[in-house]
């Protein structure tokens, strides 16, 4: 059994637990929909983490090996954040111009959705 379905909303939520520890939790949830209550709780937890998810959601969306489902939900939840994933998005298509035309399209898309100025980021 995958051990992202064995986890638990208390194995995200312990206030003992590191950040890092939680935001890599929470990254397994939402990298196995097969419980899709934990998956969407997941994800609504990553928006409220905002900015310090922004690295590992990006390289959840540049991982040929996942699967496009889970690549566009880390790509919806970058949208989401917003301005503060717009860097490290342009970082990605820039790195990735003739070599991964999936990938380049997904970060595209998650860029251009994002506001161009961070008026109301917050």
């Amino acid at each position: 059994m995958n051990s992202a379905l064995q986890l638990k909303r208390s194995d995200y939520m312990d206030a003992e637990m590191s950040c890092n520890e939680s935001l890599k939790r929470l990254l397994e949830a939402l990298q196995n929909p097969h419980d899709l209550g934990l998956f969407l709780e997941a994800e609504q937890n990553l928006l409220k983490i905002g900015e310090p998810a922004v690295k590992m959601l990006i390289e959840i969306l540049r991982d040929n090996d996942k699967s496009l489902l889970i690549r566009t939900r880390a790509g919806w939840i970058l949208r989401k954040i917003g301005w503060p994933a717009k860097e490290p998005l342009l970082i990605l298509m820039n790195e990735l111009k003739d070599k991964d035309p999936i990938t380049l399209t997904l970060a595209a898309n998650v860029f251009v959705g994002i506001p161009q100025t961070n008026k109301g980021q917050g």
